[in-house]
């Protein structure tokens, strides 16, 4: 499973120089004990609170990733974007990623 994490350019200023930053993280249904991102959908679709940064992204892994500029990977397709992709695949209880099927 892949997840995108969408941060739009709220600058009129610079909006043609950049629509958005997104961050693309995989997934695989492969865990034998819950972690932080098990946790973290579990609550997202409880529509529990959520702090983004304390429950998800701060156990990320940012040392490692591979950056471009693309566009949107649905209609309208929109571009620029600035992608981020990390290349580690985060871990999952099989359960949890049954949710999203």
């Amino acid at each position: 499973m892949e997840m995108h994490i969408v941060s739009m350019n709220k600058n009129p200023a610079n909006k043609d120089l950049l629509i958005a930053a997104v961050t693309g993280i995989i997934f695989e249904g492969n865990a034998t004990k819950r972690s932080f991102a098990d946790d973290f959908f579990i609550k997202m679709i409880n529509g529990e609170d959520l702090d983004m940064s304390k429950d998800f992204t701060s156990h990320l892994n940012t040392n490692l990733r591979y950056h471009y500029i693309g566009s949107l990977t649905t209609p309208p397709f929109s571009e620029p974007l600035f992608w981020s992709v990390f290349p580690e695949v985060y871990s999952i209880l099989p359960s949890t990623l049954a949710l999203f099927n």
